[in-house]
């Protein structure tokens, strides 16, 4: 399996600019079989309080569906992006996967972090369900944020995983370059799954 980890920088906000560097990205690794971008990758994180407008939660939606449209140009390559995503007027913080103009699934993050300058309560709906898809000939979960951890990877392993994809968008703090894939790794090892993530780069208000 291909997997392409995108650690982007988007901008907060910048739907048109985020879903261009997007199209960049996917045509620079149309050879990968997966192509994994952050955690709330088309609004930027953390979005705030433009998730409290309907005009905007509207142009997310239409974002998305120009993401769909364009994965019709790389049939062989599955895209797995971080988007609000709402339903019967429930907003959640959601990984969504794309492939050949089709969704093939949403993951809704589970645990919602309490993060003093991104209160995600505040914005979104927590999930219940996991999310396992058959992609390139492997069994694949999906985690997003801090939520992932042992008792997690456990229930994916339970369900049928043997893949989790990460995605993350996680204020940095001193030594987390280290801590980080040290966690990761004994995750992977005492689990028995390969674990992959892709987390926002950059800064933005301190992230």
């Amino acid at each position: 399996m291909r997997i392409y980890l995108a650690q982007e920088n988007p901008k907060v906000g910048d739907l048109k600019g985020n879903l261009s560097r997007l199209r960049q990205v996917v045509r620079e690794n149309s050879a990968a079989e997966l192509i994994v971008f952050p955690e709330l990758y088309l609004t930027g994180y953390p979005p705030g309080d433009l998730l409290l407008r309907t005009d905007f939660l509207e142009a997310v939606r239409g974002t998305l569906v120009a993401v769909q449209e364009f994965s019709r140009e790389h049939p062989e390559t599955a895209l797995i992006v971080g988007t609000p995503w709402q339903e019967e007027g429930t907003l959640f913080n959601s990984a969504v996967v794309l492939q050949d103009g089709a969704v093939l699934g949403v993951q809704h993050k589970r645990q919602l972090t309490p993060f003093r300058s991104f209160p995600e309560s505040r914005y979104f709906s927590p999930g219940r369900e996991n999310l396992i898809l058959s992609l390139a000939g492997r069994s694949i979960g999906f985690a997003l944020g801090l939520e992932l951890d042992g008792r997690l990877a456990h229930g994916l392993k339970k369900a049928g995983a043997d893949v989790v994809i990460n995605l993350r968008a996680v204020p940095f703090q001193a030594r987390d370059e280290v801590r980080f894939p040290q966690e990761l790794s004994q995750l992977a090892a005492a689990s028995g799954l390969t674990v992959a993530a892709a987390g926002q780069v950059g800064g933005n208000d301190g992230l």
